[in-house]
């Protein structure tokens, strides 16, 4: 099962209420609205025989004891689709996001759900293997995934945050502040005179625009009338 993005255990739970059998889950992405262009946590999921969009948002509550809180889950929508009657999923870009379509074969469009930017690299990589799943590439959940497709490889294996840039696997959150700073120091002992004479010239120019009125002032009104 490709897991682009993290899925709860309450997601998983609201699934099998609604009567699907989770381990034939084969794909699963996350979107962060659904298709009321409404901000809330939408997941889309696939099995082999349907696509299912769950939207709803999280709640905390107060569990058994004290000072215990519990996570809920409040679902305000659930869809499923024949994978048989899909042709395609369409993938459509906007200024501020995008939303995902579903073309049937009788030429109609189903809206699935809407995203922002964010969620884009997670709904794409649900679309390229939901193709391959249409094509019969892809036949059963334990099916294997391109390494630049991994989200491990995306995500820092610390703390599991993002990589700001995919190329260059530095986590921000989980790298050695003393090195950053000892490379800087490399650069500031080198132009250390440039860095004093800025300096300078900055407070120069700073006394100078508070002592302008002054001296403007008493030049051109010297004398009290």
């Amino acid at each position: 099962m490709l897991l682009i993005d993290k899925i709860p255990s309450y997601i998983y739970r609201s699934l099998e209420d609604e009567g699907v059998d989770c381990s034939k889950l084969m794909l699963a992405a996350y979107c962060d609205m659904n298709r009321d262009h409404v901000f809330c946590d939408t997941y889309i999921l696939a099995t082999a025989e349907k696509i299912y969009v769950v939207s709803g948002s999280e709640a905390l509550e107060s569990g058994d004891g004290k000072n215990k809180v519990e996570k809920i889950w409040r679902e305000t929508s659930f869809c499923e689709y024949d994978i048989s009657e899909i042709d395609k999923l369409k993938f459509e870009e906007f200024l501020s996001g995008a939303r995902l379509t579903a073309k049937k074969k009788d030429g109609e469009y189903v809206f699935l759900t809407a995203l922002t930017n964010t969620c884009r690299h997670s709904v794409l990589l649900f679309v390229k293997y939901f193709e391959r799943m249409k094509k019969g590439e892809i036949s059963s959940p334990d099916f294997e995934i391109d390494k630049e497709d991994d989200p491990r490889e995306r995500c820092c294996p610390k703390c599991g945050m993002r990589y700001p840039d995919k190329n260059r696997k530095i986590c921000p959150r989980c790298m050695e502040k003393g090195k950053l700073f000892r490379r800087f120091s490399v650069f500031i002992l080198r132009y250390r005179l440039y860095l004093i004479l800025t300096v300078l010239s900055l407070v120069l120019l700073t006394s100078m625009s508070i002592l302008a009125p002054y001296l403007s002032s008493g030049f051109f009104y010297d004398e009290v009338i």
